[in-house]
This record gives C-alpha cells, structure tokens and sequence, in this order.
C-alpha cells in the first residue's frame, strides 16, 4: 500500500510532488526485514534512536528538584495532568518576575 502524498508534510519537510513520485520505495519484505540493522548500528542515522526530549537550543539546563509539598497541594496539581510539573516552574517562574 503507498501512502499518499501530503503537500503540507512536504512543503515542511522541503520537498516536491516530483520528489515524491520519482522516489520509489516498494514494500519491505519479511526478508527485508530480517535483514535489516538497527539504526543505532549505523553512524548516518544513530542520531535517529535519541531517547527523550531533544534540547533545545540556548535552553538552560534544569535541575532537578527534590522538597516537600502539602498533600492538597501536590494532589492539585496532578490533578490538572500531565506536565503538571512544567506548570509548578511556570507558576514559580512568574512569582520570581513580580517579586
């Protein structure tokens, strides 16, 4: 099955219609895939197997953060889901500003 041509992923991405026709991958195999290596075992794509959120660029490096907390207060903020966390440093991050 080929999948079809999405003009805004290529227009993204940096590529035409053309491109998109003139590559012709046919499916894998189960051969194909018997013979395949991971990719961290080649050097061109290693960096594709990176786990975790890639930095970003001139992002300061957070470190980690260990105090105690009121029960209702960690349960609050659970509760709004995840990146509740992300949302304690904003919070402290904004009392910081206006202080």
């Amino acid at each position: 099955m080929k999948t079809a041509f999405n003009p805004r992923h290529a227009a993204e991405h940096g590529y035409s219609k053309k491109d998109w026709d003139d590559a012709d991958h046919p499916e894998w195999t189960e051969e194909d895939f018997k013979k395949a290596l991971p990719a961290e075992n080649i050097p061109e794509l290693a960096h594709l197997t990176r786990r975790g959120r890639p930095k970003l660029k001139n992002e300061a490096r957070k470190a980690r953060l260990s105090m105690v907390a009121d029960p209702d207060v960690l349960a609050y903020f659970r509760a709004t889901g995840k990146g509740w966390q992300t949302r304690i440093n904003t919070i402290l991050k904004e009392w910081i500003e206006t202080h």
